[in-house]
């Protein structure tokens, strides 16, 4: 395998993370309350572009286990690799549950100097603090290799 497929897989891989984190984190920072000057419906407008960033993000991060396996999967299992892999799913269900119950709908509504309701701030914090919870654990993939 030549030198450089690493590299340009995991440049990919944080940049397509950049680009997801930064719309997601936008959007939820409004729902939050700040830069509440701003209309939250034309912010969700960005989110096919996270969505198109998750899927890129998640094709190089195939990728890379693909190049090296024993990174991420071991023997034995990074203990970040696992750390981080439950984080998305935890992602992935904060936004089942922002969709299915109809706080998407209702974020849509909230216009300038309004205020989301608790339950949209909520899933927002808790999204937030997700999020940052997978760029430490991609951060500590190098460090925890082997440790489970």
């Amino acid at each position: 395998m030549s030198w450089w497929i690493v590299p340009v897989w995991k440049t990919l891989h944080y940049f397509a993370i950049t680009a997801l984190i930064g719309i997601v984190g936008v959007v939820d920072l409004r729902i939050l309350g700040v830069g509440r000057g701003l209309a939250l419906r034309p912010l969700q407008r960005l989110m096919p572009w996270a969505f198109a960033a998750f899927l890129v993000a998640a094709a190089s991060g195939y990728a890379l286990i693909r190049i090296g396996p024993g990174n991420s999967l071991g023997p034995p299992i990074n203990a970040a690799f696992a750390a981080k892999i439950l984080f998305l799913v935890l992602i992935g269900l904060n936004d089942v549950l922002y969709f299915a119950t109809g706080l998407k709908r209702e974020a849509d509504g909230v216009g300038p100097g309004e205020h989301a309701s608790v339950s949209a701030r909520i899933v927002a914090g808790v999204s937030l603090v997700l999020w940052i919870g997978v760029v430490y654990w991609s951060r500590m993939l190098t460090f925890l290799a082997g440790a489970i």
